[in-house]
């Protein structure tokens, strides 16, 4: 058994094979998915949290402009 760190090139059997590109993997393919999907979630829910405060406005003025009306009235 030979024990060095030395590989001879020459000794190989076969022909050396390079990794090809051509198609990314399943996990590949998934991940880049999972990661389109979270960016999207984030967009959203950035959207969403600069809405907030004016649908608070809107349903404070829904509820309460009746009851003003009415005040002003009286």
């Amino acid at each position: 058994m030979d024990n060095s760190l030395v590989v001879y090139v020459e000794s190989l059997e076969g022909t050396p094979t390079i990794p090809t590109l051509s198609h990314p993997t399943l996990n590949q393919e998934v991940m880049l998915w999972m990661g389109n999907l979270s960016y999207s979630i984030a967009e959203r829910a950035s959207r969403f949290k600069a809405q907030v405060p004016t649908m608070i406005k809107r349903a404070i003025e829904t509820a309460l402009v009746p009851l003003w009306k009415e005040i002003q009235e009286a």
